[in-house]
C-alpha cells in the first residue's frame, strides 16, 4: 500500500513538473515567435533559450508547428476564459452589454499586445494549407468550442429592442470578431509606423472601429 501511494505520488511529482517545463517552453517559444518571427525562428532556438536539449524539447513539441499552434490554443483559451468571466457582470440591455464589453476588449487588447502580436505572425505564417490535418482538427474544434459571446449579445439586443432587428446576428458577431482581431493586430505591429505616418495615436483608432461598430447596430 504505502509503495503504490509512494509510485503515485511520484507520478504526480513528474506529472507536475512536465506540466512546469511545457510551459516554460510554450513562454520562451511565444517570446521567440514574437521577437524574430516564425519563420526565422527554429527549434534549435528555442531549446537553446529554454535551456534544454533538442532531444527534450522534441519529446515535448516534435515541430515547430506543433508548438506554433499549442501557443495560440493557450492564448485562445485564455481569451475565452477572459470574456466568460467579464460576461456575468455586464448589466443593463443587449446593447449597454455591448458597449461594456467593447471596453473591456479595448482594454484587454492593451494589456495584451504580445499576444495579438503573435496571433499576428501566427496568422500571417500559416496563411496557406494547416500543416496537417490533426492540427486543423484541433483548430476548429478550439475556435468553435462555447456560444460566441457577441452573438449572444445582439440576439440579447434584438429580443430587448436595442439592437436592430434587421441584423444577422451570427454574420455580424462573425464580421466584427474578424474585423477587430485585424485591426488589432495591424495596431500592435505596426503601431509606432502607423503613429508616424498617420499622425495619430493608433489605440484611439481601435476605440474609434468599436464606436463605428456600436452605432452600426444599436437601434435608432
Amino acid at each position: 500500500m504505502v509503495e503504490r501511494e509512494k509510485r503515485a505520488y511520484g507520478g504526480k511529482e513528474r506529472d507536475g513538473e512536465m506540466d512546469r517545463r511545457r510551459t516554460a517552453i510554450l513562454d520562451r517559444a511565444e517570446e521567440i515567435f514574437i521577437s524574430r518571427g516564425l519563420a526565422e525562428s527554429s527549434m534549435t532556438d528555442i531549446a537553446r533559450e529554454a535551456g534544454l536539449s533538442r532531444r527534450t524539447l522534441y519529446r515535448y513539441y516534435p515541430t515547430k508547428e506543433e508548438l506554433a499552434f499549442e501557443i495560440e490554443f493557450r492564448i485562445f483559451r485564455d481569451f475565452q476564459s477572459d470574456v466568460g468571466r467579464m460576461l456575468p457582470l455586464l448589466k443593463g440591455t443587449g446593447f449597454e452589454k455591448l458597449q461594456q464589453l467593447f471596453r473591456h476588449l479595448d482594454r484587454y487588447i492593451a494589456e495584451n499586445e504580445k499576444k495579438i502580436r503573435f496571433t499576428g505572425e501566427f496568422d500571417h505564417y500559416f496563411s496557406g494549407e494547416y500543416p496537417s490535418e490533426t492540427l486543423e482538427a484541433e483548430f476548429v474544434r478550439i475556435v468553435g468550442a462555447g456560444d460566441d459571446p457577441l452573438e449572444l449579445l445582439l440576439k440579447e439586443g434584438k429580443r430587448d429592442g436595442s439592437v436592430r432587428a434587421d441584423i444577422d446576428a451570427q454574420l455580424v458577431s462573425r464580421t466584427l470578431s474578424n474585423s477587430l482581431l485585424g485591426m488589432a493586430q495591424r495596431v500592435t505591429l505596426r503601431g509606432g509606423h502607423l503613429a508616424r505616418e498617420q499622425g495619430m495615436d493608433p489605440s484611439l483608432m481601435l476605440s474609434q472601429l468599436f464606436s463605428l461598430y456600436l452605432e452600426a447596430v444599436r437601434k435608432k
